[in-house]
């Protein structure tokens, strides 16, 4: 509890409490053209029915800000704490527009060349993600220094050990989690003697004298051991 109140209190990760309706929109702008494209293509026009549709929609709308304007009372904000109501807000978005893809499904149906069209077209997006996923199997999407620097730690460090870090990196989520996910290996920012000691690239231990550098070639990070035993 202590950590995650120093989370908020001491580490904004925005500039100012609206950022997530800013991130908002840019998750929407997709869903946003989509249905526009629809209401045109689908002969946009209002119909009996469309008042309820849109009473329907605001409700969606309602809730899933629920879920996003709570985020706003904290300067600790990312996209991702927000997935949980994105898809509420893709329902809001679309909602209206539900007689107009009806009518582009009915004309569709009667149209065998759009038919094959689409079928084709999924076939090769289905065919292409396959692949994709084949090519890209193993290589990370993001951290690729990071997750190489925890590479080379832990086939240094014995799994289960506890290592030193600065506490500017005591809040470095991403090198805590992938050391304990891969090497079950903890961090602690107390001054205390561990064996092993991590710091930034250019960084050093609190107690330097203590410590010899080893040379594993990480690209972010720097790993230390003790001199001699104590």
């Amino acid at each position: 509890e202590k950590r995650l109140l120093h989370r908020i209190a001491e580490v904004p990760t925005v500039d100012y409490r609206l950022a997530s309706l800013e991130m908002l929109f840019s998750n929407l702008i997709g869903p946003l053209v989509l249905s526009a494209v629809v209401w045109w293509v689908g002969g946009g026009k209002a119909v009996t029915g469309d008042a309820d549709r849109r009473r329907e929609s605001l409700a969606l709308l309602l809730v899933g800000l629920s879920g996003v304007l709570p985020l706003m009372l904290t300067m600790v904000q990312k996209s991702f704490y927000m997935g949980a109501a994105l898809p509420i807000m893709a329902l809001a978005v679309a909602r209206p527009f539900h007689r107009q893809v009806e009518s582009i499904v009915d004309r569709a149906i009667h149209q065998p060349v759009i038919q094959k069209v689409v079928r084709g077209i999924g076939i090769v997006l289905i065919i292409g993600a396959f692949v994709g996923a084949v090519a890209l199997f193993g290589s990370p999407g993001r951290d690729a220094e990071l997750l190489g620097d925890v590479q080379r730690i832990g086939e240094v460090v014995p799994p289960g050990t506890t290592v030193g870090v600065p506490i500017g990196m005591w809040d470095d989520w991403s090198l805590q989690t992938y050391l304990m996910r891969y090497h079950s290996i903890s961090v602690d920012a107390t001054v205390a003697e561990y064996p092993w000691y991590i710091t930034g690239k250019d960084g050093v231990p609190p107690l330097p004298d203590a410590y010899r550098q080893l040379d594993i070639e990480c690209e972010r990070t720097a790993l230390w051991s003790l001199a001699e035993p104590r």
